[in-house]
């Protein structure tokens, strides 16, 4: 049914990321259930709703009992029937629990995909929002709500680029104040005809598309429609007989559902399919360098590395390049920390009970850093260097040592002017409170980060 990509296909596709002319769309098949990988995001919001709910699926018929599972626009179309306005009412409370934010992720060839490939616009058919907060880089959330209003649509600078990286819900999301999104078959439909009438579509979406490629990932839309939106998105640009070969890349189409008719139809008009998404990423992730992984020092105590931070360093290697220096014997020691302390994002320092205790071992914390090498404890040294280098600090307390720690450090720090703002800045770099160290995560850490630069 179908044909492997080759390696030039592959090539291709990473030239035009570099190039900015590609553009991803998302779907629900681009996510998966935390702890329960098998089940697929359609089915779980389907199932979450009828159990909470108490849906009665003895009232449907026997056709309707089999689609009612499948958690598409059909599936939904089904519960509006029987649930009316409470639909709506229930996934804004299933999308705003703490369960469905804990464990909802993007797939990990798909995350990283999109973290490496810096793409300044994503598309996405899912109606639930804060998609962009699964990712390292910030982007602009825009709902399109099936109206042609200026906050509905991207911003192009005078050189028609994106104006701020932009996460953009084709067919809305579900929110607090109500509001229009694609929920059923009737609201996919208006949305459809809204992208393709001219008095509604989202104008500069629309230019901005012209001249790219779209690669869709794991979005379960019905056959015809998929040819429809694709229409509505690319027009005259979109309708092109296949002269280029296997290995040029107009545009793309995966999907773990995808149908043999849409498939043909695909390749005719020089568009790549297959439902084999995984892999396909996979191959291109291996190509597609991550053009910058944030740098952090972890500054924690000697007797720690081989257990805490060989498990941070375990944890957030995948989105973090992880600097620990422990090379003690090193005449160049000190110098190596200076370097590598200027080059990094963030400093970290991981408190324990070991780093309180090494506070309270300092006598005194030397106004001079000269003084303060190989007399004092080193970790102390390092935190004293993060100040003067003008680090971004975002410190780890480990089983609720924030207060002994405060304490400790008022004691040794009393005007307050040596190293009580590294840990309690102006910008209010509070820190990560976690009981074990196990419970730090990539997402955790970035989520942070992006709070942190918010203020």
């Amino acid at each position: 049914m179908y044909s492997k990509w080759t390696n030039s296909l592959i090539d291709d596709i990473i030239d035009k990321i570099y190039d900015n002319v590609i553009v991803p769309i998302i779907g629900l098949d681009a996510f998966s259930v935390k702890g329960n990988e098998d089940i697929s995001l359609a089915h779980y919001i389907i199932e979450e709703i009828l159990n909470k709910c108490n849906f009665e699926i003895n009232d449907l018929d026997d056709e309707e009992k089999i689609a009612i599972h499948k958690g598409d626009y059909r599936s939904m179309s089904i519960l509006k029937r029987k649930l009316g306005n409470n639909l709506q009412i229930r996934l804004k409370e299933l999308y705003n629990s703490d369960e469905w934010k804990s464990n909802i992720q993007l797939k990990t060839q798909v995350k990283q995909f999109l973290e490496y490939g810096k793409f300044p616009l994503i598309l996405t058919t899912c109606n639930f929002k804060n998609i962009e907060n699964l990712l390292y880089t910030k982007y602009l959330p825009i709902a399109y709500r099936a109206e042609q209003k200026a906050i509905q649509d991207i911003k192009l600078s005078i050189n028609e680029t994106i104006e701020e990286n932009s996460m953009f819900y084709m067919f809305g999301f579900v929110a607090a104040g109500g509001g229009f999104t694609a929920i059923t078959e009737n609201d996919f439909l208006r949305f459809l005809h809204c992208y393709h009438d001219k008095n509604y579509h989202p104008k500069n979406l629309k230019y901005y598309l012209k001249d790219k490629h779209i690669l869709s990932l794991g979005c379960e839309i019905p056959d015809w429609t998929v040819r429809f939106l694709l229409y509505s998105l690319k027009e005259d640009d979109f309708l092109k007989e296949n002269t280029f070969g296997d290995d040029y890349f107009d545009g793309g189409f995966l999907s773990l559902n995808l149908e043999e008719g849409l498939s043909k139809f695909l390749r005719r008009i020089s568009y790549f399919s297959h439902n084999n998404v995984t892999d396909f990423l996979l191959d291109i992730n291996k190509k597609l360098i991550p053009t910058h992984k944030p740098k952090i020092f972890i500054s924690l105590d000697s007797k720690e590395y081989d257990s805490i931070g060989k498990e941070i360093k375990r944890k957030l290697s995948d989105e973090f390049e992880i600097i620990i220096y422990n090379d003690f014997a090193s005449p160049q020691y000190w110098k190596v920390i200076e370097d590598k302390l200027k080059e990094s994002d963030f400093f970290v320092p991981i408190i324990t009970s070991n780093a309180i205790v090494k506070l309270f071992t300092a006598r005194t914390i030397p106004t001079e850093i000269k003084e303060s090498k190989d007399v004092i404890p080193g970790l102390i040294t390092e935190w004293q260097l993060a100040l003067k280098f003008n680090r971004i600090c975002i410190p780890i307390y480990l089983k609720e040592t924030m207060e002994p720690f405060k304490t400790a450090l008022q004691q040794k720090d009393p005007q307050r002017d040596k190293l009580w703002p590294l840990f309690f800045s102006e910008e209010g770099n509070e820190g990560i409170v976690l009981d074990e160290i196990f419970e730090i995560s990539s997402e955790l850490v970035r989520n942070y980060f992006r709070e942190f630069n918010k203020h």
